[in-house]
C-alpha cells in the first residue's frame, strides 16, 4: 500500500513538473485531457449503479410451467472476483431457484462446468448448447451471457 501510494504520488509530481515545464509546447493539453478522462471515466461508473439499480431484484423465481430454460454464464476465468460472484450466486441459489422448483415439483437446474483454453471461451459454450439441442428434444431455448 505504502509503495502504490509513493507511486501515486511520484507519478503525480511528474505530470505536474511536464506540464510546468512544458506548458507552452503542448503540455496544456494535459490540463484538458486528465480531467476528461477522469469525468468520463466517472460518468460510466455512474451509468453502471444506476443500471445495476433498475435490474435488481429481490424477488423468488416464480415457477411455471415452462420448458426448463438453459443459462450461460461466462467468466474469463477463475479469479477472486468470479470465485466471489460465483458463491455470491450459489448462496442465493436455495432462496431464489432451489426451494422454488422444489416447492413447485420441478427440477432443479444442474450447474455444469465447462473447461476452455485460454481466452477461448465461445467455441466451449456453443458446442454445448449444440450437443444440449441436440439430445434434448422440444422447443427451443434461450441462452443468456452476462
Amino acid at each position: 500500500m505504502l509503495i502504490n501510494a509513493v507511486g501515486a504520488f511520484a507519478a503525480g509530481l511528474t505530470v505536474l513538473l511536464v506540464i510546468v515545464a512544458k506548458f507552452k509546447e503542448g503540455a496544456w493539453i494535459t490540463i484538458i485531457a486528465i480531467p476528461a478522462l477522469l469525468a468520463f471515466m466517472y460518468a460510466i461508473h455512474r451509468h453502471y449503479k444506476k443500471l445495476l439499480r433498475e435490474i435488481a431484484t429481490k424477488t423468488p423465481l416464480e415457477i411455471v410451467q415452462y420448458p426448463e430454460p438453459l443459462i450461460v454464464i461466462a467468466m474469463t476465468g477463475w479469479t477472486r472476483v468470479s470465485k466471489q460472484a460465483l458463491r455470491s450466486a450459489m448462496s442465493r441459489w436455495i432462496e431464489y431457484v432451489q426451494k422454488p422448483a422444489t416447492a413447485a415439483s420441478f427440477a432443479v437446474p444442474e450447474l455444469v462446468v465447462l473447461k476452455s483454453p485460454y481466452r477461448f471461451v465461445i467455441a466451449p459454450m456453443v458446442n454445448y448448447v449444440r450437443t444440449l439441442a441436440r439430445y434434448e428434444p422440444g422447443p427451443p431455448r434461450r441462452c443468456y451471457r452476462s
